[in-house]
């Protein structure tokens, strides 16, 4: 139902009527049970409209509706707790791969990936991480981000091979994002700028850190 339609229905149930000017007791009565459901529909109204309004700022920033988490890329942030007042360079859906297993397969054996998705790789900060593109279908950009979630490099337009070189991330990489090729250059991303993730990824991923 509509909330033009919900309106005279408010009205009739605050018995909200017309002011009148004060003379016998009964009128003074009146006015008074008047005035009281003159606020309580105004109150009522502005629920209608306060509380759809902020339900639809709370969801914000949310997973999608497919509860894919969501990751950003914020433009030379000076920390990694959050994108307010900064520029978000780009928004990807990501899937995540903790243990060593979804991490050797990665995206190997896909055909391709919609250009609005990626890969996250959560890694061990203190150990050399390597990266081919073995079973590979198309090609790649890699970003490589320290423990602070800032861009410390990425590797671009990776192809496909049956030969494959093995790639090095710089020391201290902490986590790795995999995207379509030509995108690190598209949307402009350079050393220093921040990888932004939910608050529940960050404790799913502290959670699969403290318990390694």
């Amino acid at each position: 139902m509509e909330i033009v339609q919900l309106i005279p229905m408010i009205k009739r149930y605050c018995n909200v009527m017309p002011a009148k000017a004060a003379g016998r007791v009964g009128d003074v009565e009146n006015d008074r049970l008047s005035g009281r459901g003159a606020l309580l529909f105004m109150v009522l109204l502005s629920i209608l409209f306060v509380v759809p309004l902020y339900a639809s700022q709370s969801n914000a920033g949310k997973a999608g509706e497919d509860g894919t988490p969501k990751a950003a890329i914020v433009k030379g942030g000076p920390s990694a707790t959050g994108s307010e007042g900064k520029k978000i360079a780009l928004i990807v859906n990501i899937k995540t791969a903790y243990d060593e297993e979804s991490r050797k397969k990665g995206l190997s054996g896909l055909q391709s990936m919609p250009a609005e998705n990626g890969m996250l790789f959560v890694l061990d900060a203190h150990r050399h991480n390597y990266f081919w593109m073995k079973g590979m279908k198309f090609p790649l950009d890699i970003l490589f981000f320290d423990v602070d979630k800032r861009l410390t490099g990425f590797l671009p337009g990776l192809a496909p091979c049956e030969e494959c070189r093995i790639y090095e991330a710089p020391e201290g990489t902490a986590y790795a994002l995999e995207i379509n090729a030509g995108m690190a250059g598209k949307y402009g991303l350079e050393a220093g700028d921040v990888l932004v993730l939910s608050d529940s990824m960050n404790k799913e991923i502290s959670a699969y850190r403290e318990g390694r």
